[in-house]
Parts: structure tokens; sequence; C-alpha cells
């Protein structure tokens, strides 16, 4: 009967009897892996063996890990930067909330939306879109923020 089996050398056929006979009553075929030897007993058909990978690491898909993880967490921390001052601008602008309150609110809507921005983030299917998603709201949210008159200044 033949089997295949993989180790760390890749796949190999060995044949081994069926039934047992006192020649071979106590051997099993072994297996190398990352933990040593395997002892495999001849009755089990399936065996799952840990195969280490032989391929060089490919540095393109560390980069874009990295820049998705960079885009997510400054990024990120960037836009709910500056939606909360735009927020906390414009309820005082508008003559919603005093200065306080306004700040206030506004460390209640970044949350949500720094949470959001990283589940959004990590679900995009291109990289280079997400960046420019990003940087289009931080170019928005300046604008909210610095270029819309506020409130008159206290006395």
């Amino acid at each position: 009967m033949e089997r295949r089996v993989w180790s760390s050398e890749g796949p190999h056929i060995y044949t081994h009897p069926r039934g047992r006979s006192a020649a071979n009553a106590g051997t099993f075929p072994t297996q190398n892996n990352w933990f040593g030897t395997v002892r495999v007993p001849w009755i089990i058909r399936n065996v799952a063996v840990v195969v280490p990978n032989k391929k060089p690491f490919d540095t393109s898909y560390a980069w874009l890990i990295v820049s998705r993880v960079t885009a997510a967490v400054l990024g990120g921390f960037v836009v709910t930067y500056w939606t909360g001052a735009a927020v906390a601008k414009m309820a005082m602008e508008w003559d919603l909330m005093s200065r306080g309150n306004a700040g206030m609110f506004s460390g209640f809507v970044q949350l949500p939306v720094y949470v959001a921005l990283i589940i959004w983030v990590c679900a995009t299917a291109s990289t280079k879109k997400t960046w420019l998603v990003l940087a289009a709201l931080t170019v928005l949210l300046i604008g909210v923020a610095g270029f819309t008159p506020g409130p008159p200044p206290t006395p």
C-alpha cells in the first residue's frame, strides 16, 4: 500500500504492508517536521504535518501590510483629529453649544470615527485608494476647521 507523506523535504511515497507480521510489528515510518521526528502508526491514513515554507520572504506583501497598518493608525488619527476640530468649531459657530460642551461633544464624535476608519481601512481592496481618500478627508476637514469663521471671542 502506498501513502504520500509531506515532510520538510517535500512529498515522499513509502510503502507499508497492511497486516502486521513479526518482522514489522514495531516499525513505523517516520516524518521530519519542525517538532522533530514523528512516529506515524500504519493505521492512520491522513496525517497533518507541519511543512516549513521554503519560499523567500516577499517584501512587496510586507510593505502592503505596513502601509495598511500605518494608514489605519496614523491616517485614522489625523482624520479623527481634524474631525473633532471641525465638529467643535461648527457646533460653536451655529450656537449649538458652549466651548466646553463643544469640546466634549467632539471627543464623543472622535471615538466612533476612529473605529470606523480603522475598520474601513482594513476592509478596502486598494491601499492606494485608501491613502487618497484619507488625504482628501484630511484636506476637507482642515478646510472646514481652519477657514470657517469661528465664534466671537469671549470678553
